[in-house]
């Protein structure tokens, strides 16, 4: 039995709808009202060597030295709980706060960003910092 010749130009035009949504969706995007910034966000594990975790007092004083000082037209603070595998290659659950800035594109900012990063490895003795970047589209 033949396939009829319409199977695959409907086999085709279904690969190419989703390519059509995600251009619609940077359509939109792109038109939406606001400014281009950039929504960076930090993973900050609160487990310490020894079994101990970073105490809701000592959190709110590194955010009240460190962080607010560096941005202080705002910022986002979440609580989480996360995975990591760390260093030894042994998989890590802790809690942990995720900080969410938004910000302009500028070589300032991402250097204050790296700055709470660094502080918060050699105030808490910290192994890493997650830092995830991406461009945002904001409006006050």
């Amino acid at each position: 039995m033949r396939t009829p010749a319409i199977v695959p130009v409907l086999l085709l035009e279904v690969a190419f709808a989703g390519c059509a949504c995600q251009v619609e969706t940077a359509r939109f995007i792109h038109a939406a009202p606001g400014t281009e910034w950039v929504r960076t966000e930090l993973a900050f594990g609160l487990g310490l060597s020894g079994g101990r975790t970073i105490e809701p007092a000592e959190w709110q004083s590194f955010l009240d030295e460190v962080v607010t000082p560096r941005f202080p037209d705002g910022l986002t603070v979440v609580d989480a709980h996360g995975r990591w595998r760390n260093a030894a290659g042994r998989m890590t659950a802790e809690p942990s706060k995720i900080l969410i800035l938004f910000h302009p594109p500028d070589p300032a900012a991402s250097a204050r960003i790296e700055e709470i990063r660094e502080l918060c490895k050699k105030r808490f003795g910290q192994e890493s910092v997650l830092r995830a970047t991406s461009p945002a589209k904001t409006s006050f």
